[in-house]
């Protein structure tokens, strides 16, 4: 193997690995008293630190190896995780992906400075995991570095909804039964095949009706038997470009963590039908849109603390995430416990805006309302954030998701919360059909997606 496919595997291993660790810190500080994920999380860091080690990328070893260090102590029960030591975990493999992707687009390291980070690691291991008040000096140095971080990255780490640290192009083996004996294929690759057996199958049906027409049993029965291996093939190459939809869902938990630490607010993000599994093409394309809605709701559907406590709800907001599949397609709801949808004040908007008149109003039933959010420009918000508020992101969400035959809607009640419906396809990648003949002239009918 060559330096260049070596570097490849890496890379991709690597950015598997940083999706794992990613999800393995906002679970474990759910439940810190989880030794088996410790041990996990300890693993994939010593296999990770190993990889940077024998291939001599220093700072990734150095700050790798802080990380073990400390990750060492935990599982030794020298003292116990908390938020100070996921922060600084979290912060250290956002590091190591940025210094990642510099390898990836350069093959260097780049002049991304570790000092701060692994400053951090070494106080919270000195001290037992309390992470002592750091001098004005180190502090700056620290705010320094993030605000290089960001300016990297494009955006606010906070915000960041729909980054996923997996290789965009590969298929993820992370988490299957028997994965040793999967191979990773270039999802490009994948196309091509799906392109060539439409072909296939296309040339299939104008044989079977040839040999129907014909009435020779040898031609009939081979037809038939062309048929069925089509038929098979066909499923087995629309299975290869499936993917759980738990590989973006769980994306989101860090980011909902963030978001919480950061604006008062106390939210936990439950999910389930992770093993729910769509196509490759239409996870990508459903990322932002759920990041839209989650980000809503994180910002405006959530109270705070105190807010929650003038209502008598319990200081921890929810939002849960739920998928499965249902009539050929998959659904995704997303519902929250927090302030929910204002008819009054939705309607008033739109009047204002001259999107519907007063009449028009009065007779719309709730659930015509509150899709007024999908809207372009109508925002409820009191003011405009980093985060949201400028009636632009809904917009979006009801653009993409109808762009790929899906659709969504939104119910809600007031002070009690808010669900939105996802409806999508599982596939775009072949569509069944029929063919009708009417005076030479053919038509075509969509009869449903093959899976």
């Amino acid at each position: 193997m060559n330096n260049r496919e070596l570097k490849n595997v890496f890379l991709v291993e690597s950015f598997e690995h940083l999706t794992s660790i990613r999800e393995d810190l906002t679970q474990i500080e759910k439940d810190p008293t989880n030794k088996e994920l410790l041990n996990k999380l300890y693993r994939t860091v010593h296999t990770i630190k190993g990889s940077v080690s024998f291939l001599g990328y220093r700072k990734l070893q150095d700050i790798t190896h802080s990380a073990e260090n400390l990750l060492d102590e935990l599982r030794e029960n020298n003292f116990s995780i908390n938020s100070d030591i996921v922060d600084a975990l979290l912060d250290t493999f956002d590091l190591f992906n940025l210094i990642l992707k510099g390898i990836e687009k350069n093959d260097i390291e780049g002049n991304i400075n570790i000092d701060s980070i692994r400053k951090r690691l070494d106080n919270l291991l000195a001290n037992k995991g309390q992470l002592l008040k750091l001098s004005i000096a180190e502090n700056k140095n620290n705010e320094q570095n993030m605000r290089e971080e960001n300016s990297h990255e494009g955006h606010e780490r906070s915000l960041d909804f729909y980054s996923s640290a997996c290789a965009p192009d590969a298929i993820s083996v992370d988490k299957v039964p028997g994965a040793n004996s999967v191979v990773k294929v270039n999802v490009k690759d994948l196309d091509k095949i799906m392109n060539i057996v439409g072909e296939l199958v296309i040339t299939r049906n104008e044989i079977v009706q040839y040999a129907n027409s014909r009435q020779v049993q040898e031609l009939t029965t081979l037809s038939q038997e062309l048929n069925s291996l089509t038929s098979e093939l066909q499923t087995e190459v629309m299975k290869s470009r499936m993917q759980p939809i738990g590989i973006i869902l769980t994306h989101f938990e860090r980011a909902v963590r963030d978001f919480s630490r950061e604006n008062n607010k106390n939210i936990n993000l439950l999910l389930s039908g992770l093993e729910t599994e769509l196509d490759k093409t239409l996870v990508e394309s459903i990322k932002d849109s759920l990041g839209h809605i989650i980000r809503n709701a994180c910002d405006h559907g959530i109270e705070t603390i105190e807010e929650r406590k003038i209502k008598n709800k319990s200081d921890q907001g929810i939002i849960s995430i739920k998928a499965y599949n249902e009539s050929g397609q998959v659904v995704i709801e997303i519902v929250d416990d927090g302030r929910g949808l204002d008819r009054h004040k939705i309607g008033k908007m739109a009047i204002k805006k001259s999107l519907i008149t007063k009449n028009q109003f009065d007779e719309m039933t709730d659930i015509q309302v509150y899709n007024l959010v999908f809207t372009p420009g109508l925002s409820t918000a009191k003011k405009i954030t980093n985060v949201s508020g400028r009636g632009v992101g809904m917009d979006v969400v009801k653009t993409n998701i109808e762009k790929i035959g899906g659709s969504v809607i939104v119910n809600s009640e007031l002070g009690i919360g808010s669900t939105f419906k996802l409806r999508i396809p599982q596939t775009l990648a072949m569509v069944s059909a029929l063919i009708t003949k009417n005076n030479n002239e053919y038509h075509t009918v969509k009869l449903g997606r093959t899976c």
